[in-house]
């Protein structure tokens, strides 16, 4: 399996359940807004204090919920390997779309590159359009990295995002080394 159809498959059924669960709201005559920014108060770094809500429902009180869309995975993709580079490899030992931590050797806070990754998928620019369900392809969130033994911690959750998000951030990655994903947890060594 090449690493576009693994990513293709995860991506797949964690939209079409977010599509699923819009579509039953809407057919409840809930008024559903997909996809819902907010910014974070006191955070420094203006990319990662954006988040992105996956919805916001307002019931027939007129009461606002915030809806998070959970998948459990019907295919589980498991013990994959994929070649970046000649020299990088990822290893995928599990992976979920909506909740990946990538452990980096090197801090990526600062890196121009990454600034620009995290600008273009969090949609901070507006270059999204949105479909007939209001995704608009963007990443939902992207945590401030923090230190872990040494090493950089940063989750993402990919939300609508195409794996072309996911795709474009390996060669960042890829300069700390390999890149292992096992249970929601992506590690460069």
């Amino acid at each position: 399996m090449e690493l576009k159809d693994a990513l293709t498959i995860v991506r797949e059924e964690y939209v079409d359940t977010y599509k699923k669960v819009l579509s039953e709201y809407r057919a409840q005559s809930l008024q559903v807004t997909p996809e819902v920014a907010f910014k974070l108060k006191g955070v420094l770094s203006i990319f990662m204090s954006v988040s992105i809500l996956d919805a916001v429902v307002q019931t027939e009180s007129g009461e606002k919920q915030v809806c998070e869309i959970q998948v459990n995975p019907k295919t589980l993709l498991e013990n994959l390997q994929f070649e970046i580079t000649p020299a990088v490899e990822l290893t995928w030992e599990r992976f979920e779309w909506n909740a990946a931590e990538f452990l980096v050797e090197n801090y990526l806070g600062n890196d121009v590159k990454f600034t620009n990754w995290c600008q273009k998928w969090l949609h901070l620019e507006g270059q999204f359009a949105q479909d007939e369900d209001g995704l608009s392809g963007i990443v939902h969130s992207i945590s401030l990295p923090t230190l872990l033994e040494g090493k950089t911690v940063i989750g993402i959750d990919f939300g609508s995002a195409p794996i072309g998000a996911f795709i474009e951030l390996l060669p960042l990655l890829a300069e700390s080394g390999n890149i292992h994903v096992k249970s929601g947890m992506v590690e460069v060594e």
